[in-house]
């Protein structure tokens, strides 16, 4: 349909110049559509020369794309903190505390179960997503629905571990406590 190699489509040529910008480094790692917008108006020969829409379509992707590029080529020296900030955005969850604890939570499973194949598959894909957010863009939460299952599931074993611990931690003060007691006396 495109008669062109697109893997990501024209959505996705259109999202790189989201991705690499100087908009969503302010824009605190999240997605806008200011950038596409702004490079296709301010060069409308670009489009308005072509009558079909497929093909207006894939010239708008390639031209924006070759825009996403020139701004890498630029300013390479800005990847490891936009990166830093998407990745930011992507898993704090803001003033959520119900987004916090399950956080909290993750990460115990996680330090608690990294002995188990489970845990450590569940962070590997953890980190896949956490790469392909680095390398694309995070869109205001968006993105991280689709790792709820794993979260969930990170999150159980880490209140388990938790409740384990702290009824074990109580069992053993009210150990010590009976130890310490005088003799009941008549």
């Amino acid at each position: 349909v495109l008669q062109a190699f697109m893997p990501l489509g024209t959505q996705g040529g259109h999202a790189l110049a989201a991705a690499y910008s100087d908009e969503i480094i302010e824009n605190d790692g999240h997605w806008t559509a200011a950038p596409t917008q702004r490079i296709l108006a301010e060069n409308p020969l670009v489009h308005e020369a072509l009558g079909d829409s497929i093909l207006q379509e894939r010239e708008e992707c390639q031209f924006v794309k070759a825009h996403a590029m020139q701004w890498l080529k630029t300013n390479y020296w800005k990847l490891p903190q936009l990166a830093t900030i998407k990745l930011v955005a992507h898993w704090l969850p803001g003033y959520d505390f119900f987004g916090c604890l399950l956080r909290v939570l993750v990460v115990i499973g996680c330090l608690t179960g990294i002995r188990s194949m489970v845990v450590r598959f569940c962070l590997g894909l953890l980190v896949i997503d956490s790469l392909s957010i680095a390398a694309t863009y995070e869109d205001f939460h968006r993105f991280i629905v689709a790792v709820y299952p794993i979260l969930y599931l990170l999150a159980a074993i880490g209140a388990l571990r938790f409740a384990r611990w702290s009824g074990d931690l109580l069992a053993r003060q009210a150990g010590d406590a009976e130890s310490h007691q005088p003799p009941y006396s008549y």
